[in-house]
């Protein structure tokens, strides 16, 4: 752990030194720096708070090979395959979706989902709170931090291993929104990002 913490450490230490994430990114590439060891299969999950209970919104899992995702209070889920197949699979349904690149050739930023909402949103709705299912990276979002009447989007997607600086394109292409938080998972390729916007 206090090697993760001391490259977390340094990563930040080099944003306030101006470095750009370009510059950052060749540094994580060159290194191969992970923040999990080497393993090769991640779960993302996404909760939402308001103070009083945390509500389990949506899930990611990257296994290496495949990836798989969906609200996690919503039946069924997306499964994106290293062929560039995707499909989505309900309780009752089987549907395919229009066929993608091969995972190893994504280049550059490539969203899988978007979702938005206004807060407190979620956390009001009849959703099950959080279970403490296990998570390798855990994006937390306190709604009460949010202004009302303005709208959250959270992007979640793929990224080409190395190139930070595709995020910083799409954020410069989305600039009306206001980029709140990133987190990038580099253990498993393509990179897996999830970024929270606020307009």
């Amino acid at each position: 752990m206090a090697k993760e913490l001391a490259i977390v450490r340094h990563v930040f230490h080099l944003r306030r030194k101006g470095k750009t994430l370009r510059a950052i990114a060749a540094l994580l590439n060159r290194d191969r720096v992970s923040l999990f060891g080497g393993r090769r299969a991640v779960r993302v999950r996404l909760l939402l708070a308001d103070g009083n209970r945390a509500v389990d919104f949506f899930w990611l899992q990257h296994t290496g090979k495949d990836i798989y995702y969906g609200h996690a209070h919503v039946p069924g889920h997306f499964t994106y395959h290293r062929s560039g197949r995707r499909h989505f699979k309900g309780m009752e349904s089987y549907d395919h979706l229009e066929r993608s690149v091969p995972l190893a050739e994504v280049h550059g930023a490539f969203p899988l989902v978007t979702v938005a909402f206004s807060p407190p949103g979620p956390v009001e709705w009849k959703i099950p709170d959080y279970s403490g299912g296990k998570a390798d990276v855990v994006t937390f979002l306190d709604t009460r931090a949010m202004l009302k009447n303005r709208v959250a989007n959270i992007f979640i997607g793929l990224v080409e291993p190395g190139r930070l600086d595709a995020l910083d394109e799409f954020m410069k292409a989305i600039k009306s929104l206001h980029v709140r938080q990133v987190q990038v998972v580099t253990n498993v390729s393509p990179w897996v990002y999830v970024m929270i916007t606020s307009t």
